[in-house]
């Protein structure tokens, strides 16, 4: 068994069939199903399984997830397949193709979410179906999409609504995070919790406009910054593409052990059929999607190799 979480460690949310079960880097199909026991399936969602899925397509033929033998379903986009390696795809994406193909077991299947950004947020109301009468969902897409790729949404709603989550993502709490969305579009209230984390999210933003001065140019549309704080890559997204990358690199301390780095990866503006999953950065340890990603860097990782890895896959 790869993780450790226990039965207790499973919070309801408080919305239909949607859980949160703590962050772990690498889980198995078997580990979510020991959480689960006694439901006929369950949907991961916006989190890489381990294992071999078969994998679940739309009647169009679209990849939209994996599914396991023991019912545990992923709806994913964190692997190499060439269909996940789009700007217009993120988890969000593929739970509307499922709930619009027909494809969502019933309402009683457990939705099982280990993080709060907007795409894993939004992915599970799309699947639960508690956006209702709302928002339309395509536009709740877009949501998810802009904020994963780093993309300015078409109306100062959304662009709210990537914010709000944005800024509850610390909080851990999918019911908080859900309850301002839904209060923003209902015209309600904000929660009292809501402005300080928006001015503390504000606060991070603007910090991250002075770190992005120092960005530096390494070659062929790869760009270098290093951070002496964890600021949240989304911050500099918009920056970096106005500034003409292709990858943004930051660097800065690991936040698990500060005498380590962390080295993120960005795909900004990456050109059509190159991966960052494809360069060869495995060997030092990158983990994550085709145009995001983290490497962990301990005393035995070299940055430079690192940077000059990635410069080497980029097309001239």
């Amino acid at each position: 068994m790869t993780a450790q979480i226990e039965h207790r460690e499973v919070r309801p949310t408080g919305y239909g069939e949607i859980y949160q079960i703590p962050y772990q880097s690498d889980m198995s199909a078997d580990d979510i199903r020991r959480l689960f026991p006694n439901t006929n399936a369950v949907i991961a969602v916006d989190f890489p399984i381990s294992g071999e899925g078969e994998p679940l397509l739309t009647p169009e033929g679209d990849l939209i997830g994996h599914q396991f033998k023991n019912g545990v379903i992923s709806v994913d986009h964190h692997n190499d397949d060439l269909q996940m390696c789009q700007p217009n795809i993120c988890t969000t994406t593929l739970a509307w193709q499922m709930v619009e193909a027909g494809m969502r077991p019933n309402k009683k299947t457990p939705i099982v979410i280990n993080h709060h950004d907007p795409d894993s947020i939004l992915s599970a109301v799309l699947l639960s179906g508690m956006e209702g009468g709302l928002v339309k969902r395509d536009k709740l897409v877009e949501a998810a999409l802009c904020s994963d790729h780093g993309v300015k949404p078409s109306s100062e709603k959304l662009n709210k609504i990537i914010e709000l989550l944005f800024a509850l993502d610390e909080r851990d709490s999918f019911a908080d995070s859900w309850v301002a969305v839904e209060s923003l579009l209902r015209g309600y209230r904000m929660p009292d919790y809501v402005d300080p984390a928006l001015r503390a999210y504000r606060a991070i933003k603007k910090r991250a406009e002075e770190a992005f001065q120092r960005v530096e140019e390494m070659g062929r549309g790869v760009h270098l910054l290093y951070l002496n704080e964890g600021i949240p890559s989304h911050h500099f997204i918009e920056a970096a593409r106005r500034g003409g990358a292709k990858v943004l690199v930051i660097i800065s301390p690991d936040p698990y052990d500060e005498k380590n780095l962390r080295i993120r990866v960005r795909g900004v503006d990456l050109p059509e059929f190159v991966y960052l999953t494809a360069m060869d950065l495995g060997r030092f340890g990158f983990r994550g999607r085709f145009d995001a990603g983290s490497i962990f860097a301990n005393d035995g990782i070299d940055p430079d190799l690192v940077m000059k890895t990635i410069v080497e896959h980029m097309p001239t």
